[in-house]
């Protein structure tokens, strides 16, 4: 008999998907390309699982990718590089799996991205069950939209960067947090060294193990 073998699965964000939400949000700030929405889809509320989750919103930001770099005539001119940094979510391992999403979108295709947003979900669920999956909120408090979406990281960590944490159950798969390349951590590194970005005054290199 076959024994099927389970996916990894990872229980809270580790230290390096933690420090690098935590600088990437931040140089952000810096480089004035800050995420001005905050999106939440609640993929628990359509026909996709949770294993199919990670592969699904990826499609999705490849899909924004594409759309944010090439807009169509009524936007000419408000083409952007993606800018965004993510968390998946199951709080409580109660089956309400989501992701967060902070995302930089010009104000003039803010309503196309909703559009787009919800056609993007659909072409990878086969059913949507409530009128409203995906939740768009704009960014009032950008440090603290980036600290909530933080809380999953492992207790000790997350205390250290004053951030009171809440666990988020199991994901499927080794990475349950990111962010697009232009916050990354080689940029960021590109970005500090050149003077133009200074990290935060309680960031210490090697103070916590792997996680």
């Amino acid at each position: 008999m076959q024994i099927e073998e389970r996916p990894p699965q990872t229980q809270y964000i580790g230290q390096r998907g933690g420090r690098t939400l935590f600088h990437g949000v931040r140089l952000a700030r810096s480089l004035n390309i800050e995420p001005n929405l905050f999106v939440t889809i609640n993929f628990w509320e359509t026909s996709l699982t949770i294993y199919e989750m990670a592969p699904a919103f990826l499609e999705m930001r490849r899909k924004y990718a594409r759309w944010s770099q090439n807009p169509s005539q009524p936007f000419a001119g408000h083409s952007v590089p993606p800018t965004f940094l993510w968390v998946l979510e199951n709080p409580e391992d109660l089956g309400f799996f989501h992701a967060h999403w902070l995302v930089f979108i010009p104000p003039a295709r803010h309503l196309d991205f909703a559009a787009k947003l919800n056609r993007w979900l659909k072409s990878g669920a086969s059913q949507i069950y409530t009128p409203e999956p995906v939740h768009i909120e704009p960014v009032s408090a950008l440090i603290g939209a980036a600290e909530y979406m933080l809380k999953g990281q492992i207790p000790s960590i997350a205390r250290y960067y004053g951030i009171e944490p809440v666990y988020q159950g199991w994901i499927p798969g080794k990475k349950r947090s990111g962010c697009s390349k232009n916050l990354g951590p080689t940029q960021h590194k590109k970005t500090w060294q050149a003077g133009k970005h200074k990290r935060p005054e309680n960031w210490r290199p090697n103070k916590y193990r792997a996680a």
